[in-house]
């Protein structure tokens, strides 16, 4: 959707286009929404602002106290950059906005919005990865089997003894953060069920044994960088990311990103479509990566100066390098 957008607008006089100046390509109106965390200590979204000032290159920050109908004011066709939190009470509000008045932005609204719903965009992954194997046949990516249980009496009477282990992620429709529940037993299935399941359903995963590292591949435009950690971690653990984010990042080390990872975010990249994300992984000893989780814009914590190249791409992407 983006990248349609920004061809036809450099198609026509581009270098005068270029000469205009970042203000006036804006009030032409190019759109960015960045999802980002609400911490105002984060180090990536202070970089993002930092690298915009610098380069005068206007940006919104959406304070979540603002109400809708004052909020959706800011976005009209000449809306520069806003950064938003992923867990915005008025995060889908913004995106259907966006979308329903063809309002173009980087990330797309609809990959935004897929990229919430848990069970759609565990479909969507699945069918990238099988095309991505038709031209990889022997691609150790993996994504762990899934299934969803709309009633509860379903999943008390279809779950056999030879399901076990099975994970069960919640909510399914989530902003940010979001939980992971080990299943190992026909009684934990009788005594956890009730408090997670709601009247959406509720989702699970294959557990996979996978006890080596956790990889973490950002795809940052035309930037691709990975991650690992320091210890090793169950598929469990591994999914329990959000708990455990904070703690880790200073044991990640970055490394080469695996050429098939690479071609396969790359691929997601442009399939989905979308821009900025991450891919969560656990790599087996047998050297197959499991994902374990995917994220529509991720933290990149880790990553020294993860926010100057999220600014940095988006800024070139302006002025159509």
């Amino acid at each position: 959707m983006f990248n349609r957008f920004f061809a036809f607008k450099a198609s026509s006089s581009f270098s005068h286009k270029i000469k205009m100046g970042i203000h006036q390509i804006f009030s032409r109106g190019f759109n960015v929404i960045i999802f980002i965390t609400a911490q105002p200590t984060h180090s990536t979204k202070n970089q993002i602002i930092n690298t915009f000032m610098n380069a005068k290159v206007p940006y919104i920050v959406l304070d979540p106290s603002i109400p809708w109908f004052k909020l959706r004011k800011n976005f009209q066709n000449d809306v520069s950059i806003c950064l938003l939190a992923p867990d915005h009470p008025n995060a889908f509000k913004i995106c259907s906005y966006l979308l329903a008045k063809n309002i173009y932005v980087l990330n797309p609204p609809r990959t935004t919005l897929l990229c919430k719903q848990r069970i759609e965009v565990n479909i969507r992954l699945n069918s990238i990865l099988t095309q991505f194997k038709k031209d990889n046949p022997v691609c150790p990516i993996h994504i762990p089997m899934s299934r969803y249980y709309k009633k509860k009496g379903l999943l008390l009477t279809q779950v056999n003894e030879i399901d076990f282990p099975f994970v069960i992620k919640y909510p399914i429709n989530h902003l940010g953060i979001h939980h992971v529940e080990l299943i190992q037993n026909m009684q934990d299935l009788s005594t956890k069920i009730p408090k997670f399941f709601n009247k959406n359903g509720i989702y699970t995963e294959q557990y996979v044994e996978a006890q080596e590292l956790l990889i973490k591949t950002y795809h940052l435009g035309d930037t691709t960088i990975t991650q690992q950690e320091s210890h090793h971690l169950t598929l469990e653990a591994g999914n329990k990311l959000k708990e455990i984010l904070f703690e880790s990042k200073n044991q990640r080390k970055t490394i080469d990103t695996p050429l098939i990872l690479k071609k396969f975010t790359e691929f997601i990249a442009k399939e989905m479509p979308i821009t900025f994300f991450g891919l969560d992984l656990l790599r087996s000893y047998d050297d197959q990566y499991w994902v374990i989780d995917f994220n529509d814009f991720p933290g990149s914590r880790g990553i020294f100066n993860a926010g100057e190249i999220i600014a940095n791409c988006i800024i070139d992407k302006i002025k159509g390098n």
